[in-house]
């Protein structure tokens, strides 16, 4: 029995080991840190096993929450099939002015470490919790071709003054916005309230072309990192990175295509894959799929989305939809 119990354990401390591996590291000469006696912070990368070629690569720092995120088991095997690397910077850094300056020259450096020459061009997921919240917004602000998507992690809105540092933000000035990047703002109970929702509810406004989604991470304190909430944000990285996939079909660069196609059809992307996938559903449920299913089979996210989109095309929740559309 005590043997049996020594290779149990052996084997999950083998595992959560390797959970924890990054394989290379490269500093981040651009900055110093009083924190490590004024020398530079570093940046340090996993990719995963096996991994042919590198899609995108997640950037984060020595905050809270993102470590814990980075180093779940997980989450690691999602951004496995998913060919996304991460980089974790320690200890943080503050940003102002020029926000590309800290990161394009270390990813370089990551790059001619570990071989992965596409380090240097794949886009980039800026993630941030608490006080490095508004970092992901105002990293995509500044560098919007480099920016597949963007997570903030029981955080901030983009462009707000209450920044979860308690300093004041970066201001972007006229000519920068998040448009047609996905973003994704995530608020535990701590975080759900006015002061921070409505100001992201205000930027939608000001930008429509802007696509903020919401997650409401229920019951879950600051400082929780769930396995339902990275469950999501790789649903949310499949999606953006389906985007970055076509346009390279095309042979266009994910902002012109969602631009160009803005310009032609007169809605976004999102919107058209929203109403497409309304229409199966509808299909299936006339069909006699039951609500659930309908939105399984149609790729939502979340069963509260579909509801919500369901009822704001048809005036109707999917359950009475044959109801009120019986078929013919």
């Amino acid at each position: 029995m005590k043997r049996k119990i020594f290779v149990i354990s052996a084997i999950l401390a083998a595992f959560s080991l390797n959970a924890g591996v990054w394989q290379w590291t490269a500093p981040v000469e651009e900055f110093t840190s009083s924190e490590v006696n004024g020398d530079h912070p570093t940046a340090f990368l996993w990719i995963p096993e096996k991994c042919d070629t590198v899609k995108a690569v997640m950037v984060g720092q020595h905050n809270m929450n993102e470590e814990t995120l980075f180093e779940m088991p997980s989450f690691r095997e999602k951004m496995a099939e998913l060919g996304v690397a991460l980089v974790w910077i320690s200890p943080i850094i503050n940003f102002q002015g020029d926000l590309d300056k800290p990161f394009q020259p270390t990813l370089d450096r990551l790059a001619a470490a570990s071989g992965y020459s596409e380090l240097s061009d794949v886009p980039v997921i800026p993630i941030g919790h608490s006080a490095m919240a508004t970092f992901p917004w105002n990293y995509a602000a500044w560098n919007p071709d480099k920016t597949l998507c963007i997570i903030s992690y029981h955080g901030d809105a983009p462009r707000t003054n209450l920044c979860g540092y308690g300093g004041s933000n970066v201001e972007w000035g006229r000519n920068r916005n998040i448009n047609g990047i996905p973003g994704l703002m995530i608020e535990g109970e701590y975080e759900w309230w006015e002061d921070r929702v409505n100001p992201a509810r205000g930027f939608k406004l000001w930008y429509p072309q802007s696509c903020i989604s919401f997650l409401c991470d229920a019951g879950r304190g600051h400082f929780d990192v769930s396995e339902q909430v990275a469950d999501y944000i790789e649903k949310h990285l499949t999606e953006s990175l389906s985007v970055e996939l076509l346009a390279e079909q095309i042979h266009m660069s994910k902002y012109y295509f969602l631009r160009k196609f803005k310009e032609i059809t007169g809605v976004t992307v999102h919107s058209f894959v929203v109403s497409k996938r309304l229409i199966r559903a509808c299909e299936l449920l006339r069909e006699g799929k039951s609500v659930s299913e309908a939105c399984q089979l149609t790729g939502f996210q979340d069963y509260s989305s579909f509801l919500r989109n369901f009822r704001e095309a048809f005036g109707v929740p999917p359950g009475k939809y044959t109801e009120y559309y019986p078929m013919d």
